[in-house]
């Protein structure tokens, strides 16, 4: 009987956490039916996976039963496979996740190969060689849901001119539980990153659908079906996070042009058929002044082009902010104003904005009293919904009692759930979280901050996103700095 056992690998490189695909054909080339265990079910323990590496020392086995479901107390019988049956000619072909099997996590050189023994019969594979290196973290954005209390988040991060995607699962919310996908490159951009996004969605579903960056004045918009990215041409204006998605599969992304200075609003369809729209901008409006914060409130209503954008900007003694609604027209207009007295902006502050059902948007930030280094304050500023509200806007300034290097804002606004934490660093070097109660604990063993990714604010947690030698690992920062 002969068989032919073919392993291949599609790239001879790969980055830490990226899923290593391994393909796989079986071929029948003899004259009798063959039957033998499916490699792609996970109840069989056949065929057996070897890897080498990164040291020639250092060799593992896996079966896809035993990564599934953990070694066996005793050996399966012959009827818990599942089998196939290849007739004469006949040739089988499928996959396995390598990095499912093994976890390999150290850089190196590798080398796999199967062996499947069945029936009294063992075929061998050939060797399929792969490189695995640490996944660079450039820029990272994650994608925030407006529906549910974020149960799934998508991560992107650029390593180079590569893109890679991963799924963040909130496995378990009343743990404190999440879980990291492997990484999948989905773009490649000809220019250097300079700017990344991962959509804020008003669906439920459909934030896998797209994902931007920008390079040098060009901005990059891909969607889940093309293979290629959208460009469009933005000269010196820069794109503001989030970008949003809304209902008929659009993206929609803001700019600032410090030259006008302009605000503009860019939108986007993907190319289901002659209604495809390509990316162009929609709307553009004269601003008065340069901000030195600009973020995106995005409306929860799913109307298209929902959102306010929130700037900020010193004049004078005073910090003026200024609102901007962007209209299902579309349009870009000048909703709001309202100035500070004694103010600035803490200059390593990232700021974070959210709309909330009734339509109030809330702008968080770190701020400095009479801009002092020394007098930090964490910053909340609620606008009403409507330019003629009565109800006029709302600053609440906290205290912090001890100069900052560096601070991250992030909220989670939804249905029945509307939560706000900061992860702030301390100039001694000490880091603290501060939970939605706006009270703050020292997380303990604090990592460097440049392994720092993210803060990700969920309906029921706070997570802390770290990056080490290309190793993503989350973790709950309420669950952290609740132990004794």
């Amino acid at each position: 009987m002969t068989v032919q056992y073919t392993i291949h690998l599609p790239r001879p490189a790969y980055v830490t956490g990226e899923a290593i695909v391994l393909e796989q054909t079986i071929h029948n080339g003899g004259s009798q039916p063959l039957e033998l265990p499916d490699p792609e079910q996970n109840a069989n323990w056949q065929p057996v996976y070897t890897l080498a590496g990164p040291r020639p020392t250092i060799v593992r086995q896996r079966d896809l039963r035993t990564a599934v479901y953990g070694p066996s107390k005793s050996p399966p019988a012959p009827s818990d496979a599942v089998l196939l049956t290849l007739a004469p000619g006949q040739t089988w072909t499928g996959s396995t996740l390598v990095d499912a099997l093994f976890e390999p996590d150290a850089a190196g050189d590798y080398a796999v190969t199967a062996e499947l023994t069945w029936g009294g019969t063992t075929i061998q594979s050939n060797t399929a060689q792969f490189t695995l290196r640490p996944a660079a973290s450039d820029h990272v954005a994650i994608g925030v849901p407006l529906a549910g209390r974020g149960e799934e988040f998508y991560l992107l991060h650029s390593d180079g001119p590569t893109i890679y995607r991963r799924t963040i699962a909130n496995v378990r919310p009343d743990l404190g539980e999440a879980s990291l996908g492997p990484a999948a490159a989905v773009g490649t951009s000809p220019a250097p990153v300079e700017r990344l996004d991962s959509p804020t969605s008003t669906r439920l579903r459909g934030m896998d659908e797209w994902w931007l960056w920008q390079g040098g004045d060009t901005l990059f918009l891909q969607s889940i079906a093309e293979p290629t990215p959208q460009t469009l041409t933005v000269g010196g204006a820069a794109l503001i996070h989030p970008a949003w998605i809304t209902e008929g599969e659009v993206v929609w992304a803001a700019l600032l042009d410090p030259a006008g200075p302009t605000l503009q609003v860019v939108r986007a369809e993907r190319k289901l058929g002659p209604k495809s729209r390509p990316p162009a901008q929609v709307a553009a409006s004269a601003w008065p002044g340069v901000p030195t914060l600009a973020t995106v409130a995005v409306s929860r209503d799913g109307l298209a082009g929902g959102a306010r954008i929130v700037t900020a900007w010193r004049e004078g003694s005073q910090l003026r902010l200024a609102l901007a609604d962007v209209r299902p027209t579309p349009s870009l207009q000048l909703v709001r104003e309202h100035r500070l007295d004694d103010l600035d902006l803490h200059p390593g502050s990232a700021p974070s904005a959210a709309m909330d059902r009734a339509g109030n948007v809330h702008l968080w930030v770190v701020a400095l009293a009479h801009g002092d280094l020394d007098r930090p304050v964490l910053l909340h500023v609620q606008f009403p919904p409507r330019p003629s509200d009565a109800v006029g806007v709302r600053v609440t300034a906290i205290p912090v009692a001890h100069p900052i290097e560096r601070a991250v804002t992030r909220a989670f606004v939804s249905d029945d759930a509307h939560r706000l934490s900061a992860l702030v660093r301390q100039t001694d070097g000490a880091l603290l979280y501060v939970r939605p109660d706006l009270t703050a604990t020292p997380v303990p063993a604090p990592p460097a901050p440049d392994r720092i990714a993210e803060l990700l604010v969920t309906g029921d947690n706070s997570y802390l996103l770290t990056s080490d030698d290309g190793r993503f690992a989350i973790t709950s920062l309420d669950e952290i700095t609740a132990q004794p």
